[in-house]
């Protein structure tokens, strides 16, 4: 049985939020969505909140008796995380431990997966980029692709557009189909490293650390764009993604007293390194998928918690040989680009056999895509 359970700021007698549960449920074949409210104090002021075994009670006969939680004389108000043990407690009482759980803690992050498809009133068809817009609803202008700021929180819009991480494939439809999606990659790394500073009166360090890096527009050295590296793998040429992927790794990350390239940013910046090192990265984290990049070494070795070992072996990997020539995945042809998690939980060994020109014939079917809201497949 599937469960979505939504806690946090979610107000279960406004009708939109209602709504907003009755698509998420479709979506994602939910039996039932369970309105797990935080405090649930009545609509007068100075009251005590209704203790957690009161709100448990209340849950479970949710639970029991309606799909919603229709409740209208409350107010719901965030809580944070503390509760979700006590819940998922008591959900296993009641379903058993073999139900599964979607936990959607907050009104934010409901919307955030039922409104998957509002970046298309930011793209602009005319650019094939991602603009800002004003109050009313038109496109700021005039528009400047290199004007860092703005619209645009330390970056351009060459940076932000490629942040659609749950529908990569709506993107690329929406700049006119692969080819024009590769292009506009590999622009941003062919382009010289201009831009204009106007909005901040002064040249930032960001944009300091892009100019440095001179890999055109590709600004490394923040974090709004670490992951279109990877897109390639999108648009059925992952070898571009390889290729970029270890030019990064070689000439950015040094181990010298200069040798980082910009902001960590609570350990992005080096995440982003360690996972590109073992050959693969998380785009769309809310997914079960990563990217496959190229591996910077001949062997890694992951001790996973659970006790399995899950090893990527890429015995001819150097410095010249960083395209994937083939590879196997447990003993069977490995073809696609992205990997699962639980592939990698399950414990197992990923052989990839490195060379020097990249193979063009690899990862260019449809199912070899990695995961987009807008592709039924995988």
């Amino acid at each position: 049985m599937h469960i979505g359970v939504l806690g946090g700021t979610f107000n279960p007698v406004h009708y939109g939020h209602l709504r907003i549960a009755e698509e998420l449920r479709e979506a994602c074949h939910m039996e039932k969505v369970v309105f797990v409210p935080s405090y649930l104090p009545p609509h007068k002021e100075n009251v005590d909140l209704v203790s957690s075994e009161d709100r448990l009670e209340m849950v479970s006969l949710a639970i029991e008796e309606n799909p919603f939680f229709d409740v209208s004389d409350v107010e719901i108000r965030r809580e944070g995380m503390s509760y979700s043990i006590e819940t998922l407690k008591e959900l296993i009482r009641l379903y058993g431990q073999g139900v599964i759980l979607s936990f959607i803690v907050g009104i934010d992050a409901f919307l955030e997966i039922t409104t998957w498809k509002d970046y298309k009133n930011l793209f602009d068809p005319e650019y094939k980029l991602m603009r800002g817009k004003n109050a009313d609803g038109t496109f700021q202008s005039p528009f400047n692709p290199l004007k860092w700021g703005d619209a645009f929180t330390e970056g351009n819009s060459l940076h932000y557009t490629w942040s659609v991480f749950q529908d990569i494939e709506g993107l690329i439809n929406l700049m006119g189909g692969e080819n024009e999606f590769v292009s506009m990659l590999d622009t941003v790394f062919s382009m010289p490293p201009d831009y204009d500073c106007s909005y901040y009166g002064f040249t930032i360090h960001e944009i300091r650390e892009m100019q440095i890096a001179n890999m055109g527009n590709y600004a490394h050295g923040n974090q709004p764009i670490q992951h279109m590296i990877y897109l390639y793998n999108y648009a059925k040429e992952p070898w571009k993604t390889q290729k970029h992927v270890r030019e990064v790794m070689d000439k950015l990350y040094l181990d010298t007293p200069d040798g980082y390239c910009g902001d960590e940013d609570n350990g992005q910046t080096s995440a982003w390194y360690i996972f590109s090192a073992m050959g693969f990265y998380p785009v769309c984290p809310g997914s079960n998928q990563y990217v496959i990049g190229a591996p910077l070494f001949k062997k890694i070795t992951l001790q996973l918690e659970n006790g399995n070992t899950f090893e990527i072996n890429a015995p001819d990997n150097s410095s010249s040989n960083l395209y994937i020539k083939n590879g196997s995945l447990n003993g069977k042809e490995f073809n696609q680009n992205w990997l699962n998690h639980s592939t990698i939980i399950n414990g197992g060994k990923l052989i990839l056999k490195m060379d020097s020109v990249p193979n063009k014939k690899r990862g260019i079917s449809e199912q070899d895509k990695p995961f987009s809201m807008s592709l039924k497949t995988n």
